[in-house]
């Protein structure tokens, strides 16, 4: 069987995401704008400055994966999720967790 290769490269095919990649990146959305909130409250209790540079590039680790999200729903045309907010986190709280704590709630939430 031959195939007219000009013809394959000329004509634009663009796949849509499907229902489960959709509800993937959702959940993720949803997941990532969570641990920004943990992570912002942790960098501002963790005193162990070993620990800081991890929880720091986990933050912007989920930062970027956000970015990334909202760009692939404003392709597809559908509404960016709501997700958590400097809102739903009182960054003055006292101190909750320990930073040994810290660092194992990040290892469990490795991206």
């Amino acid at each position: 069987m031959t195939t007219n290769s000009s013809y394959e490269s000329s004509v634009p095919h663009q796949v849509r995401l499907t229902a489960p990649e959709i509800a993937n990146i959702w959940s993720q959305y949803q997941n990532d704008t969570m641990v920004v909130c943990v992570y912002k409250y942790m960098l501002k209790i963790v005193e162990d400055v070993s620990i800081r540079p991890i929880l720091e590039y986990s933050l912007q680790l989920a930062q970027g994966h956000i970015t990334k999200i909202k760009q692939y729903f404003t392709e597809e045309k559908f509404p960016i999720p709501r997700g958590f907010t400097e809102a739903d986190v009182n960054l003055s709280a006292p101190r909750l967790f320990s930073d040994e704590l810290c660092l194992t709630l990040h290892l469990s939430d490795e991206h």
